[in-house]
């Protein structure tokens, strides 16, 4: 029977157990909490199948290798190439010759401390989310060692869940200090330094008409590299959103696996008409051939994500703006909506986002807030009755100057709340209706300012 004990003659507690095969063992440790977590560790040991003499001695290095050459196969190329890059480089020489059965939660504590007191590649700390995409690569492996039956239990997992300020996990603040957006004046330039760009032919057709769609619809990058012809409604202003482009020139689903419909404003129509007619021409011209691709390289297939980047650099450079992150253009183009009172559910949908409430994580403090007191309308709306005495069927009197606060067609006894973003609702305040999905004339042609 397993049990806990602690020793008269000396300040430890003892673990006292038998294995699968009936062995005793005891272990000292210093504390009962510690004693308690081994019995259960132990015991949980005891009711899986005891490991073969091979899987007891594997190392972590040789399992990693291992995982890697399957993942291949089942993740995307920019997956593998940055696990790979973890794993090589911060884990592996740390925590490579540990074997994957011996791997516990102190063996990791101690590697990210020893992490976060080291310096990067370039001599600085580690950031935050270096870290924290450092300890994502390693849990990972080891869910699939659990699965494996190699071990009992992930000892990444919930690590450092328990304290305030943990070293690898990012704080909502810390998040939204990486959305980076341009303003008005600054996506203004961007449009037309690509405008001059393309008239002065020093800029591709396809990097232009690419870079401009990116700024007016918010895809995101991999999944504008991703269209194809066919996926443009021009009649309807629309674009098909279903797939979406890796290293490599492969191509995926969308990283929500969801496919959607993506509102053209009215000045991209004659742009993307002229580029279509430009790519017929070239087509058959036999530049690429019968290429299905909205953007096709040199060869046919899909431009390069890297190379994109770095055209967008130089655009930047010469229009003079400071730097930005391709992804930035989405950023860009959700930012703009919300601080022209577009609705927050219609921008959601265009960036694709599974719930409003990313949406609203990520971009909240662009939305107007206003300075208007708007609790005063209670004190408009119903103040006078709420001092008169009750009629006798337990309603008050309504004056004539009560029912003028009114818009008309609206009772001036309260009806139940009413959500704004599940219905269409009169506001005594503006006395207007609201759609949850359609922007308001004003904000639409405040986009086509560029």
């Amino acid at each position: 029977m397993a049990t806990i004990w602690k020793r008269k003659d000396r300040d430890v507690w003892v673990v006292d157990f038998r294995d699968a095969s009936g062995r005793r063992f005891r272990l000292s440790v210093p504390t009962r909490d510690e004693a308690e977590d081994l019995l259960a560790e132990k015991i949980k040991e005891r009711k899986h199948a005891p490991l073969t003499p091979h899987d007891r001695t594997l190392t972590l290095a040789d399992y990693t290798a291992r995982w890697l050459q399957a993942a291949r196969s089942q993740l995307a190329p920019i997956t593998v190439q940055n696990y790979t890059q973890h794993l090589t480089v911060h884990i592996l020489p740390r925590l490579g010759r540990i074997r994957v059965a011996d791997l516990r939660r102190r063996h990791v504590k101690d590697f990210l401390t020893t992490l976060c007191s080291t310096t990067n590649a370039h001599g600085r700390p580690f950031a935050k989310n270096s870290l924290r995409l450092i300890k994502a690569a390693l849990s990972t492996v080891l869910t699939d060692a659990v699965d494996d039956e190699l071990l009992f239990a992930n000892p990444v997992m919930q690590l450092g869940r328990s304290k305030k300020h943990s070293a690898t996990r990012m704080t909502t603040d810390e998040l939204i200090t990486r959305v980076r957006p341009m303003t008005w004046a600054q996506a203004q330039t961007v449009s037309q330094m690509l405008t001059t760009l393309d008239r002065e032919h020093l800029l591709d057709v396809r990097y232009t008409m690419l870079l401009t769609l990116l700024l007016k619809t918010g895809m995101r990058p991999s999944e504008a590299l991703a269209l194809q012809r066919g996926d443009l409604d021009l009649s309807q202003r629309t674009v098909r959103v279903e797939r979406a482009a890796t290293i490599g020139g492969q191509v995926k689903s969308t990283k929500t696996r969801d496919v959607r419909t993506v509102d053209l404003s009215a000045s991209l129509l004659p742009t993307l008409t002229a580029y279509q007619h430009w790519l017929e021409v070239e087509s058959m011209s036999g530049r690429w051939g019968e290429s299905p691709w909205l953007f096709p390289n040199d060869q046919g297939t899909l431009l390069d994500e890297r190379h994109m980047r770095r055209v967008f650099h130089r655009v930047l450079r010469r229009a003079g703006l400071p730097t930005f992150r391709l992804y930035d253009l989405r950023h860009t183009f959700a930012s703009l909506l919300l601080s022209s009172a577009v609705p927050l559910l219609y921008v959601s949908h265009q960036l694709g986002h599974t719930n409003p409430t990313t949406t609203l994580k990520y971009y909240a403090r662009w939305i107007p807030s206003g300075d208007r007191r708007y609790v005063d309308v209670l004190d408009r709306a119903s103040g006078a009755s709420w001092h008169q005495p009750l009629a006798p069927g337990g309603h008050p009197p309504a004056s004539a100057s009560e029912s003028a606060e009114f818009p008309r067609g609206l009772s001036a006894t309260p009806s139940p709340p009413t959500h704004d973003d599940e219905s269409t609702t009169t506001h005594p305040r503006c006395a207007r209706r609201d759609s949850w999905l359609t922007p308001s004339p004003a904000a639409v042609r405040q986009i086509d300012w560029w």
